[in-house]
């Protein structure tokens, strides 16, 4: 079978963070779901996008309309099953087109994959946004310092956690982090 879900979800960041949508169309199964759950006000997506043409449209090419130097990274390398994946924690270090806004949020993402002509795709895909911090940055230095300083798009929620403690206004994103990564 071609793929498999560390190859997806690294082609998901591709695609997602460098407006890259054809790769988001190809990686998802034609009529795959993705659903929403946010617990912030700083941002919003639709409920549920089913399609994989919508779904690449609004993950890629919608949201690069909205935000630039967009780093997503994942916060753990255990996968206990090769079909599905539950809880994987993010970390989102991005900046708003035309204003002086850096956003960094944090939540987990829940993955469920399916073969289809000997390939490996997405056919749910569950966003939990829980919190997206706005951050006044006029010079882009906390959105560069962070950006610089983690490795994409793999890290240790724990190696996150120890450098975003080194920013008082990160609080609320390293408790999530200590409460619910791996």
């Amino acid at each position: 079978m071609e793929h498999n879900p560390k190859y997806l979800l690294e082609q998901y960041i591709v695609g997602k963070d460098q407006d890259k949508y054809q790769i988001l169309e190809t990686i998802y199964q034609e009529n795959a779901e993705v659903e929403f759950e946010i617990d912030s006000n700083n941002i919003s997506f639709p409920s549920k996008i089913i399609g994989s043409r919508d779904i690449a449209k609004t993950l890629s090419a919608d949201f690069n309309k909205k935000y630039e130097k967009v780093r997503t990274y994942y916060l753990s390398y255990s996968f206990s099953s090769k079909l599905k994946i539950q809880q994987q924690p993010w970390l989102v270090v991005m900046k708003d087109i035309g204003n002086e806004i850096t956003r960094i949020g944090t939540g987990y993402y829940n993955w469920e994959f399916g073969e289809y002509i000997n390939k490996l795709k997405i056919i749910k895909h569950k966003i939990y946004i829980h919190t997206m911090l706005e951050i006044h940055d006029s010079k882009s230095e906390q959105l560069q310092n962070i950006q610089e300083n983690l490795k994409y798009p793999w890290n240790e929620s724990q190696v996150v956690v120890n450098f975003l403690k080194t920013y008082e206004n990160f609080e609320d994103i390293t408790k999530y982090l200590i409460q619910y990564g791996r």
